[in-house]
């Protein structure tokens, strides 16, 4: 299992021999851990208990049964809507996540006899974009990117870095590395190979609202859901993507780079291997993310390790909501 970083835990650091002060309040340690393990009963036929279909769906009469015939009929119903094409797709998938939470999805697709391909929810409206030969160390504002463009705006990664992202330099002196706050700006340059570090999700979240325009839209900082709450309460009620920090391959944490704040009063810790993707969908097993690293593309992941190595990040996470959305993470 990922462990959230603390400096115990990394006895490999790099290259700050003078490092004090160590901060441990960033957004990183603010996530919990939930416990992964899920609880599943013999009697399945209870999902289906008192299920009723939204109004403007030809599914047929909706008077109510007792609970064991109701569950027959709404299984018969739901059969034969997925038979006419009358619920297939993301309508399908969102229906039985509503309906059966995400712990129950995967006894629905075996139940139905569905495939992944044909059992998800999935914004196939997210452009993918690549960090490769532009934004080495980019994958933060690439991310950024994608999110813009899926919302209709028209600019590349490399102008969205040059007109709003905040960036300072990380640079030796003695023997130590000095840098800013990785929630305050972008330590180093992204466009460079080797001198380029990152950012958290506050610095994105501002550069984005520098960049919007639309007064109804705003980037917001959601730090602290849950992944599923990103899917269900971001993703897929709303069909809108979400920037969440991981790591690379959601691979452990391995090591850290350090640097101190320019007055001397602060050290900050970055993890080496940390990255960024976009959200984009989950099938009963799977998350998938557009990933800007080496031109990957669209992957997936199973949920678990999506979900420990979102934790291990922080819980991080930003999208561009409406104004009049509110999402809270859960207490």
């Amino acid at each position: 299992m990922l462990q959230r970083f603390s400096p115990l835990s990394f006895p490999r650091l790099h290259s700050n021999q003078f490092s004090k002060n160590i901060s441990l309040t960033s957004a990183y340690f603010l996530s919990q851990y939930r416990d992964p393990s899920i609880l599943q009963t013999e009697d399945h036929s209870d999902l289906f208990a008192g299920i009723y279909f939204w109004e403007d769906a030809p599914l047929g009469d909706q008077t109510e049964f007792p609970a064991e015939e109701q569950a027959l009929l709404d299984w018969d119903i739901l059969l034969q809507a997925i038979a006419c094409g009358d619920l297939s797709g993301n309508e399908l998938f969102r229906f039985c996540y509503e309906y059966s939470g995400p712990d129950e999805i995967l006894i629905f697709r075996d139940m139905i006899g569905l495939v992944d391909e044909d059992f998800r929810f999935y914004l196939d409206n997210v452009p993918y974009l690549s960090q490769e030969g532009i934004l080495p160390n980019g994958c933060e504002a690439v991310s950024a990117t994608m999110l813009l463009q899926s919302s209709g705006f028209s600019i590349s990664p490399e102008d969205f870095v040059r007109a709003y992202l905040p960036m300072e330099p990380v640079y030796l002196e003695w023997g130590c590395r000095y840098g800013p706050d990785p929630n305050q700006a972008y330590a180093g340059d992204p466009f460079s190979e080797n001198g380029g570090w990152g950012c958290f999700a506050p610095v994105i979240t501002e550069a984005l609202n520098q960049c919007l325009k639309d007064p109804d839209q705003k980037a917001v900082n959601l730090t602290g859901l849950s992944l599923e709450q990103v899917f269900s309460e971001v993703v897929m009620k709303n069909n809108t993507p979400a920037a969440i920090w991981v790591t690379i391959d959601m691979q452990e944490i391995s090591s850290m780079y350090q640097w101190q704040s320019y007055d001397h009063s602060t050290t900050y810790l970055y993890p080496v291997n940390q990255h960024c993707m976009v959200l984009i969908g989950r099938d009963a097993e799977h998350y998938y993310l557009c990933d800007p690293y080496e031109s990957n593309g669209v992957v997936r992941y199973p949920i678990e390790q999506v979900e420990q190595s979102y934790l291990a990040m922080g819980s991080q996470c930003v999208a561009l909501l409406h104004e009049d959305l509110s999402i809270t993470p859960a207490s």
